[in-house]
C-alpha cells in the first residue's frame, strides 16, 4: 500500500470521481510535490472509517465540512483505534 495518495490514486484505488478526489485532497492535510498534491493514506482511511462509523453521507460531508472538522473525524477514529489496541 502506498504511503501517500494523489488525486489519480484516489480515483483508481477507491473509485472516486475527479471532483470528489480533489475535494478530499483539499479538505485533508496535504503536501505539494511539483504541481500535484498528496494526502497520507492513513489520514484518508481514518477519515473514511470515521464517516462510516457515523453513518455519514460522505459526499455531502466532504462538500460541507471544514478542514478542522475533517481533522476532528480523523482524531476521533485514531483515538478509537488506540483504545482498541490498548485492550
Amino acid at each position: 500500500m502506498k504511503a501517500i495518495l494523489s488525486r489519480a490514486d484516489l480515483q483508481r484505488e477507491y473509485g472516486l470521481g475527479r471532483d470528489m478526489a480533489i475535494s478530499i485532497i483539499r479538505l485533508l492535510p496535504n503536501s505539494q510535490i511539483g504541481r500535484s498534491r498528496y494526502i497520507r493514506t492513513e489520514d484518508f482511511e481514518a477519515f473514511l472509517a470515521a464517516g462510516i462509523s457515523k453513518g455519514a453521507d460522505l459526499n455531502a460531508s466532504v462538500k460541507s465540512m471544514t478542514s478542522g472538522e475533517a481533522l476532528a473525524w480523523i482524531a476521533l477514529e485514531r483515538s478509537k483505534g488506540a483504545a482498541h489496541d490498548a485492550r
